[in-house]
């Protein structure tokens, strides 16, 4: 099911699969000043209880609601995924192959080539795909614009283009292993961590030559 800019002005529904179209999440959007970088489409088949579902974003703050088990929490689940969570078999549809997840990002996407060139990655134009594979084997393949990547690129990326939250995600605070993440975070210290990490990487390479 596709669900275009105009359907989503209307505050039309997703259709996230024929078992759960009495209780469809809606979606309601409120126009906000666009952001650098933001979730344009998303595409998910075979995922969970989904056979085929697409939705297009438009430039606008989006709100999805509805009663339990309309499927907002797969929504979710599948942009978490395509971020970097981990995968299981379990978000494979029952009598498929294979989950796929794709999402389609634009905006400023430049400033996220630095990230990208140790897989030898340059994003060009306005947009790039994320997409992740997930077999019943329990492997996963992850893409960025069709070329291969780790599961530890896509958290770098989802890192800067990203934040979820959930219902208990306050409970970090009291988490003593994220206080200097934290720490670093307020100082705005991003920049002089990464040049650090840089420079301690060269010195450890050049102790063991």
């Amino acid at each position: 099911t596709s669900l275009s800019q105009d359907n989503v002005q209307s505050l039309s529904c997703v259709e996230l699969a024929e078992e759960t179209s009495d209780r469809l999440p809606q979606i309601h959007p409120l126009v906000l000043p666009n952001r650098m970088i933001k979730l344009s489409r998303l595409a998910l088949k075979n995922f969970a209880v989904v056979s085929s579902a697409e939705i297009n974003f438009a430039d606008v703050f989006t709100a999805i609601t509805g009663e339990t088990g309309a499927g907002k929490s797969l929504i979710v689940g599948a942009i978490s995924l395509l971020l970097g969570e981990r995968s299981s078999s379990d978000f494979i549809r029952a009598g498929a192959a294979v989950a796929t997840i794709e999402g389609e990002f634009s905006g400023a996407i430049a400033s996220l080539n630095r990230d990208l060139a140790d897989d030898d990655i340059a994003l060009t134009g306005s947009s790039f795909t994320i997409t992740r594979e997930i077999q019943s084997d329990g492997k996963s393949r992850a893409l960025i614009n069709d070329q291969r990547v780790n599961v530890a690129t896509l958290k770098k990326i989802g890192d800067r283009i990203c934040d979820l939250h959930g219902q208990h995600q306050h409970q970090w605070l009291l988490d003593s292993d994220r206080h200097l993440w934290f720490l670093d975070r307020y100082g705005q210290c991003a920049d002089a961590f990464s040049a650090y990490t840089a420079a301690l990487s060269e010195y450890r390479t050049a102790q063991s030559r």
